[in-house]
């Protein structure tokens, strides 16, 4: 016989080693998911009846359908995966995510020792193809552990009159019940754990299965709050499908709940044991909110499709796009990161432009110049959490074209918000009103605005001609600078006046944002390496006679 702190510190490790079991087949379901299989995704995701299998078999190797659901909304923001595609592999998330109900539910949890070791073997095999699938075996093994240690626990805890009669008096009370459960769910981030430890307390004898159904129900609504928790601040495709999965798990609920004599009058026909009547009731209900749902499902895309449509991400700082449960599968992490970048080189454009040509705009002029920097770092931090895929050329190309323009950006970003946006502060606008307003000065400043929007658009749209665009505008924009540097020079008073003294550095640190600019959008000419990237380039800086940012003009 166990004594009841034993019997605790079996129940307590039991529900950790569960959990830790379904955190790493999520884990290993992440990692071991390459090119390939985003190819997968992709052609699965566009055919209605593929759609929902996608979403039953990411959330059965995941154990996680909110792990499921984070790589459709990944699918729908890169456009590999129509939005109403999404929504279908939500409800097959449902679904799958309730597959291991019945394996626990079966005597094989005996067997979970011998899984371990199969699991640990295989992972440290030869081949990958091994390693996959121990890593996968593993987290199975871990799973069926704990829930052998929950059995363990829970058998002379229900015998105690204290642990025996708050369960006894909680069965009792179904709205109680389904609260309770609803907020462990939310907790645990699914409801695998709490039909664990349903199951484990039906095989203790404290109640019938047909007392925990409104376990089931209360766990099915927990798993949406996971959702609704991890889409705040996200992108706006992930909170309209976080909430589009409150009300369809809602919806799921009340046809349980209406449902509920036929249900469990049905089950107890057709299944003798208690343990597993409690897996097929989570199954089912999942089954019935798919039945239920399925007519609406083109109605339900149009209609959350308009949610959110009028918002605007108003903090500049605050990525949108990126979303760290992706980075280890770069073929969705990529091009994520990629339109985030494109949102940063919009900001440059817009705070460059601002602080010339509309200086009025303080605040908006404040935000950005504290915002840039933030949303580069974060971009950054999410580039380098990325692993390199290597082992795919078309992917790596992306991937190195990506970096270097980010790396060039990082110098663009660091001047434009240090050192220019110091000028501006100081008021270079009122002090050098009068040499600023002329022709030469006007034509200068607009050259390089134009010189930075056309860069920061060839990375954008990967265009050539904006490429071409930039470098005529920073040929004639050099033969400018070097113009008004002649003048200031000739004209005798550059180092005995400080409004010369300011109207160099700011020459100075224009022609550091125009190349730094340049060299975001050489990016997007790495790929063409061989036919007309570096030649392109070369070709130029011969054209020009100099490299871009050198002053010549002062050797």
């Amino acid at each position: 016989m166990y004594s009841d702190l034993s019997s605790y510190a079996l129940m307590l490790g039991g529900m950790t080693i569960l959990l830790y079991g379904l955190e790493e087949s999520n884990k290993a379901f992440r990692r071991n998911l390459g090119s390939r299989g985003k190819e997968l995704l992709t052609s699965m995701g566009h055919k209605k009846s593929s759609a929902f299998t996608l979403g039953v078999l990411l959330s059965a190797v995941a154990q996680s359908g909110t792990a499921a659901t984070a790589f459709a909304v990944g699918l729908v923001d890169i456009h590999a995966l129509p939005y109403e595609g999404s929504i279908l592999v939500m409800m097959g998330a449902g679904v799958g995510s309730t597959l291991v109900a019945p394996l626990l539910a079966l005597d094989v949890i005996a067997l979970a020792p011998f899984f371990l070791a199969l699991g640990f073997f295989l992972s440290h095999g030869k081949t990958e193809k091994l390693k996959k699938v121990g890593a996968i075996i593993k987290g199975l093994a871990f799973i069926l552990t704990g829930m052998f240690f929950l059995k363990l626990g829970f058998a002379p805890l229900i015998e105690t009159p204290a642990f025996g009669g708050f369960i006894a008096q909680l069965v009792t009370k179904p709205l109680l019940l389904a609260t309770v459960a609803c907020i462990v769910s939310s907790f645990t981030q699914g409801s695998s754990a709490v039909i664990a430890i349903g199951i484990a307390l039906i095989s203790s004898g404290v109640a019938s299965a047909e007392a925990f159904y409104p376990l089931v129900l209360g766990a099915r609504l927990g798993t949406s709050v996971t959702v609704l928790f991890f889409s705040l601040g996200a992108r706006v495709n992930a909170r309209r499908l976080a909430w589009l999965s409150l009300v369809y798990r809602c919806l799921g609920v009340v046809a349980g709940i209406a449902l509920a004599p036929f249900i469990l009058r049905s089950v107890s026909l057709l299944i003798a044991d208690s343990e597993m009547r409690l897996a097929a009731y989570q199954v089912g209900l999942s089954v019935l909110n798919v039945v239920v749902f399925l007519p609406f499902v083109r109605r339900s895309a149009v209609m959350s499709g308009q949610w959110f449509s009028s918002e605007i991400a108003k903090d500049p700082g605050e990525a949108i796009y990126l979303d760290e449960s992706l980075t280890d599968f770069p073929p969705l992490a990529v091009p994520l990161l990629e339109k985030e970048i494109t949102r940063l080189a919009n900001y440059i454009e817009t705070f460059i432009y601002m602080l010339f040509f509309a200086p009025d705009y303080k605040r908006q002029i404040y935000q950005l110049q504290r915002g840039i920097p933030s949303l580069l770092e974060q971009c950054s931090d999410y580039m380098f959490a990325i692993p390199a895929p290597v082992d795919n050329t078309s992917q790596m190309e992306s991937y190195a074209t990506i970096s270097y323009s980010l790396i060039s950006m990082a110098e663009l970003v660091e001047t434009a918000t240090g050192k220019l946006y110091t000028l501006w502060q100081e008021g270079i606008e009122d002090r050098l009103s009068s040499e600023l307003q002329r022709e030469e000065w006007q034509k200068y400043l607009s050259l390089s605005v134009d010189v930075v929007r056309y860069s920061l658009r060839a990375f954008a749209l990967d265009d050539a001609v904006s490429i071409q665009k930039a470098l005529e505008l920073a040929k004639e924009f050099r033969s400018r600078d070097e113009l008004l540097r002649q003048i200031m020079v000739f004209r005798g008073h550059l180092f005995n006046c400080r409004q010369d003294a300011v109207l160099w550095s700011l020459l100075a640190t224009l022609r550091v944002i125009v190349a730094a600019s340049l060299e975001v959008a050489k990016g997007g000419k790495i790929r063409e390496r061989g036919e007309d990237g570096d030649a392109f380039w070369e070709e130029e800086r011969a054209r020009a006679g100099t490299d871009i940012g050198n002053d010549s003009l002062l050797k």
